[in-house]
């Protein structure tokens, strides 16, 4: 295992969300770098001590855990469903070194996850920050079921993935609340359609969904079934909203930096980040944090252009 505070003093509470995306990005880049005549052996074996750890440490009552502690190596606390993610670093990691275990161990995950609580509609406990019923959890599930349709030809991974997604999407606004001009949303022509909520605490609008667009394109094209790709483009043009300008500026008194994006829209009067409930309805957090602007690029990076026709 390896720490993942990397800015602060080291924490012995490593996530399993955090760990799973390690395996599946430093695979990914070990793989673009070999394909391109540079050779980083490290970074493979970086990948698969990670995913051997969890490979041995299955257990099919709770298949990944949720903490894990660095200096132990013991699960810390269990349940949830963020070992998704490790299931996906895992297929993706299979797909660079062609590796079978790591297919063998995520397909068997991804069996029982499923089987808990994925095929019953729901899924909890991926975030780092909250343990209850979300949206955020469920992502890795639909690429996941995809890569296993693609490996395996089974049709039911591919019904997998399109209640997966559809579970996903149900966070979503498929309409425009109205708003005053008193308010944020009204001042700058935000739009709540397409945006999806956090989790059952954090009911506000993040534009973390742009992550699983390039899937849901995926999904139609897999299915033939355009909701899909409409569903996809309907988050993007949600999650581009809010965007700073080449020159960033500022907005509400916080200086922006291009690119820059508010974490959370409140669009009702849930009001964790401001004290009055009453002005909390249809304005910004003002944090502007930094996965925003990675899951956007890392859906263009997948994709291109998603408003753009399919090639």
């Amino acid at each position: 295992l390896c720490t993942t505070h990397r800015r602060r003093k080291v924490v012995d509470r490593l996530s399993v969300t955090e760990l799973g995306w390690g395996v599946g990005e430093i695979a990914k880049t070990w793989k673009m770098l070999k394909d391109n005549g540079i050779d980083h052996p490290s970074y493979l074996d970086f990948g698969k001590k990670l995913a051997d750890f969890f490979v041995a440490h299955y257990d099919e009552k709770d298949p990944f855990g949720r903490i894990w502690s660095l200096k132990t190596g013991k699960k810390l606390e269990g349940g949830g469903d963020g070992g998704g993610f490790m299931v996906k670093g895992m297929l993706e990691l299979h797909a660079a070194c062609g590796d079978k275990r790591y297919l063998d161990c995520a397909r068997k995950a991804f069996d029982r996850y499923f089987e808990m609580d994925l095929g019953k509609f729901r899924c909890v406990a991926g975030a780092d920050d909250c343990n209850c019923v979300d949206k955020e959890s469920s992502f890795p599930y639909i690429y996941s079921a995809l890569e296993l349709y693609r490996q395996t030809g089974e049709k039911k991974y591919l019904d997998c993935a399109e209640r997966v997604a559809a579970y996903f999407c149900s966070w979503m606004f498929t309409y425009d609340a109205l708003y005053t001009q008193a308010s944020e949303f009204g001042r700058f022509g935000y739009h709540t359609s397409g945006g999806t909520l956090v989790s059952a605490e954090h009911q506000c609008i993040d534009p973390y969904s742009t992550v699983a667009v390039p899937d849901l394109f995926d999904l139609a094209d897999a299915t033939g079934n355009d909701v899909w790709r409409e569903a996809g483009r309907l988050i993007w043009v949600n999650a581009i909203q809010d965007v700073a300008g080449p020159d960033g500026g500022s907005m509400n008194g916080i200086l922006r930096t291009p690119g820059s994006q508010c974490e959370a829209h409140a669009q009702s009067r849930w009001a964790k980040y401001r004290s009055d409930p009453i002005a909390a309805r249809g304005n910004f957090n003002n944090q502007c944090t930094a996965f925003l602007v990675t899951f956007r690029l890392y859906a263009l990076d997948r994709l291109g252009d998603p408003m753009l026709p399919r090639k």
